[in-house]
Formats: C-alpha cells, structure tokens, sequence
C-alpha cells in the first residue's frame, strides 16, 4: 500500500512538474 501511495504521489508530483513547465512555455510566448 505504501509502495501504491508513493507511486501516485510521485505521479501526480510529475504531473504538477510538466504543468509548470507548460505554463512557463505559454507565458515566454507571450512575453516575445
């Protein structure tokens, strides 16, 4: 169970990661 709620927990760290990185790629747009 713990191994379960690490997985997940690393999952949605990842998924919150590539939001920030697509809301930094939108604002660079436009920025230029």
């Amino acid at each position: 169970i713990d191994y379960m709620k690490a997985l997940q927990h690393q999952t949605l760290y990842n998924v919150g990661e590539n939001k920030k990185k697509e809301v930094l790629q939108h604002e660079k747009v436009l920025w230029m």
